[in-house]
């Protein structure tokens, strides 16, 4: 997608960040999240949160998002369901689903790209990299 590689046309040589899209719906949480990614990647990356996928749907209808990344809180039928519309709205962006801790829902194959634990910052940010083709970040460069 074009999109993609598009250079910032307001400053030359520079690259437009990486769009991502989180799906959470506490917003102290998504936060956190947005923080850990900015900090981690700083102007890599621009960060969208919307609280459900229904919202989130609704939003892909007009912007494309490079990575997905959706903290499920829900049943395992539900997480199902919600993959696969997210899946068939953007077919080319890669989903990061991440699970409470305990939960024994592992998406089906081809439905996401990477499943980690809610309690796993650093494996959310492994993930999202694996996903994008970057080098993991380095866990001493975290802030104490």
């Amino acid at each position: 997608m074009a999109w993609l590689t598009q250079r910032d046309p307001w400053a030359p040589g520079r690259e437009q960040p990486t769009p991502i899209l989180l799906i959470e719906p506490d917003p102290g949480t998504g936060a956190r999240v947005q923080a850990a990614l900015h900090r981690t990647w700083g102007d890599r990356v621009w960060v969208w949160r919307e609280g459900n996928v229904t919202d989130a749907l609704h939003l892909m209808r007009i912007c494309g998002f490079r990575v997905i990344i959706y903290r499920h809180h829900g049943s395992a039928a539900l997480l199902q369901e919600q993959l696969m519309l997210l899946r068939e709205r953007a077919p080319d962006s890669p989903i990061v689903v991440s699970l409470q801790h305990d939960a024994p829902d592992v998406p089906r194959p081809g439905l996401a790209a990477a499943v980690v634990s809610h309690h796993d910052p650093a494996g959310l940010e492994r993930a999202v990299a694996r996903v994008l083709g970057w080098s993991p970040p380095a866990d001493d460069s975290r802030p104490g």
